[in-house]
């Protein structure tokens, strides 16, 4: 299991589906609700097939289970996307939503990346090696 290829690809793809999301939020999708209070855009299964597509080419082996989408494919190796986490803001103009990828490994999670692309900001982990929000490692208590 090669973790630095992945936590490569993470910090990419989750960059990326931040710019995505960005500027569909500057544009906004077509809103529609899956449950009361319960609300899907387009921009949902945009950027979640983005982050598989993208995922899926570097990592053909591995499974996914996205919020939209559902899983695809089995293995020890399993990425879980939330393509908008916060879509009821996001469907209501308010800029606090973000994109939210983790990498579960053996049943450990292994890494995990939060980007919050209204405030520039991306957040990541990996076990055993801490945090960063950017560049600057934080503390975690």
């Amino acid at each position: 299991m090669n973790l630095d290829a992945r936590e490569e690809a993470l910090v990419a793809v989750a960059r990326d589906a931040g710019d995505v999301a960005k500027r569909l939020f500057s544009n906004p999708p077509e809103v529609k609700l899956k449950g009361k209070q319960d609300y899907i855009t387009a921009a949902d299964g945009e950027i979640e097939q983005l982050i598989i597509t993208r995922l899926k080419e570097r990592f053909p082996g591995d499974a996914f289970l996205g919020e939209e989408g559902g899983a695809q494919g089995t293995g020890g190796a399993t990425w879980v996307i939330d393509p908008i986490d916060g879509t009821a803001n996001f469907a209501h103009r308010m800029p606090h939503f973000c994109v939210s990828i983790a990498f579960i490994s053996g049943g450990t999670l292994a890494l995990g990346a939060i980007a919050a692309p209204m405030y520039g900001e991306l957040y990541r982990a990996r076990d055993g090696r801490g945090a960063f929000l950017n560049e600057d490692r934080k503390s975690v208590v």
